[in-house]
């Protein structure tokens, strides 16, 4: 067998890895904005005024409401981390799942505290000036510096764990095609649900590109280092499921019509 071919046995569905990424993305997103922000905004015994896919206003707005939707992705990262352990190897489309919302949440995080760090603007600013003072030159240094160790420290997450979900034998063509229609499906459930919003359909589309594809192009770029040679009849990691394609469809449009279009007073 040519060492630069895989079999045709392990060909995986790029439409299943499409749909567990955009099933991901849609967790990460309610992760950061629902249970992040909105459980803090609760928790203060205030009201949510607008919860989308990208924006959330409180009543009154406060350090910890603002911290909450990024520590909401950071959990939502450990606990995909940890599922993705404990899930058996031959549940290898949930374990995809899991490593695409640790992706999505760990890579969204990574980002806005780099954005943070050349702005001075978001929920990491807005925290850290609470926590370290008004100077912003320290703030942007901390969160430039935090920004690069979570990059680092999430792609070699990343990296470890879908050359486990793959196998030791897997080809490096492999290991990329499960990233890049994980990330594909992801930004793409992103971007076309923030443009339901109506109000400010562009700078939504814009801020869940940002969120979500931009932030986590380290996933068109992983691993660095795979097999040379797959072994002869590899089984698919990622077969086609018509299951996982419909439940896209399904939680996609719920996503869509709810934190997509926007819901106001809650609480």
């Amino acid at each position: 067998m040519n060492a630069a071919t895989e079999p045709a046995a392990g060909r995986d569905d790029a439409f299943t890895l499409a749909a567990l990424g955009a099933i991901a993305a849609c967790t990460a997103t309610v992760a950061h904005e629902a249970v992040g922000h909105g459980a803090a905004c609760l928790g203060a015994g205030e009201h949510i005024r607008l919860l989308t896919s990208v924006y959330f206003r409180c009543s009154q707005g406060n350090p910890y409401i603002d911290i909450g939707g990024p520590l909401g992705n950071l959990a939502a990262g450990l606990i995909a981390g940890v599922g993705l352990i404990a899930t058996p190897r031959t549940d290898s489309r949930v374990r995809l799942y899991c490593l695409f919302v640790m992706a999505f949440s760990l890579f969204w995080e990574a980002g806005y505290l780099l954005f943070a760090g050349v702005l001075d603007r978001g929920d990491w600013a807005l925290a850290l000036h609470a926590l370290l003072g008004p100077d912003p030159t320290l703030v942007r240094a901390v969160a430039f510096t935090g920004g690069v160790a979570l990059y680092l420290a999430a792609s070699q997450a990343v990296s470890s764990g879908v050359k486990a979900v793959a196998g030791p034998t897997a080809f490096r063509s492999r290991l990329k095609t499960l990233l890049r229609w994980g990330w594909v499906g992801g930004a793409l459930a992103a971007v076309l649900a923030a443009a339901m919003f109506d109000p400010d359909r562009g700078e939504a589309v814009r801020q869940a590109a940002l969120e979500i594809g931009v932030a986590a192009v380290p996933l068109l770029f992983l691993p660095a280092r795979s097999s040379p040679r797959a072994a002869a009849g590899t089984p698919p990691v990622a077969p086609r499921s018509g299951a996982w394609i419909l439940a896209a469809v399904v939680i996609w449009i719920a996503f869509a019509a709810t934190l997509g279009r926007g819901l106001q007073g809650l609480g």
